[in-house]
């Protein structure tokens, strides 16, 4: 079925929240040197994705719209309207093959036998750090406030080994908050996913974020860009 691929934390600008992180001891990679991204990468379980957003973008929802469908359009909405901090997350099948960019298509159909409506595959292409060309494939789904479902990248992006300053070596565990219906279509597709906790609320958000060290220490990392010990 599926588990959590990444986590989307949202900032006003790129390069304070990733000097701020690097504050915090993290090390930070930048998609690519114009990039309004950047990671925090773990060498296994879900890593996160810093990104620049703004109310200004709001109306590129409608020509997204357009485009893509309805699904777009409600999750750029979300993203664009939401404050700092987790404002979505991203999940992937369990099966390779159906992670791979050219069977990410067959996801659409998995999700309808779930009873989760979606629009187009959208696939877009960027170059890394590297100057590599990189393609991927993402499907919104509706309702927005569910995660989206995203494919590996077309040339493997994550470090072999990764080396905090702060000794973060994983993310321990994400909880998040939904009403009954997205609670039992989560807890059906990722219930072999160990990082997600889902508790019922009226309010769909990620409510909590637990990051482990190599000593086996916990720090709740916040929607402030800050990190707490628990």
């Amino acid at each position: 079925m599926y588990k959590i691929g990444h986590l989307q934390y949202k900032v006003k600008s790129l390069e304070n929240a990733m000097k701020k992180f690097e504050q915090l001891g993290f090390d930070v990679e930048r998609a690519n040197k114009k990039s309004k991204n950047a990671f925090i990468w773990f060498e296994t379980g879900p890593y996160i994705e810093l990104i620049e957003m703004n109310n200004n973008l709001v109306p590129f929802a409608y020509l997204f719209r357009w485009v893509y469908g309805r699904s777009m359009k409600e999750r750029w909405k979300k993203w664009c309207g939401n404050k700092e901090g987790f404002i979505d997350f991203a999940i992937e099948t369990i099966e390779d093959e159906y992670r791979n960019i050219n069977n990410f298509h067959k996801n659409k159909m998995m999700l309808k036998d779930l009873g989760i409506e979606t629009n187009k595959v959208i696939t877009w292409s960027r170059k890394n750090s590297k100057n590599e060309k990189v393609s991927f494939s993402y499907l919104p789904v509706i309702p927005a406030t569910l995660p989206f479902i995203v494919s590996d990248y077309s040339i493997n992006q994550r470090p072999s080994h990764v080396l905090h300053k702060n000794n973060i070596e994983k993310i321990q565990s994400v909880n998040f908050k939904c009403n009954e219906k997205e609670y039992g279509f989560l807890k059906n597709a990722m219930k072999n996913d160990k990082y997600l906790k889902l508790t019922l609320g009226t309010n769909s958000e990620i409510d909590q974020v637990l990051l482990k060290n190599k000593y086996g220490e916990l720090y709740r990392l916040t929607n402030h860009m800050s990190i707490e010990s628990e």
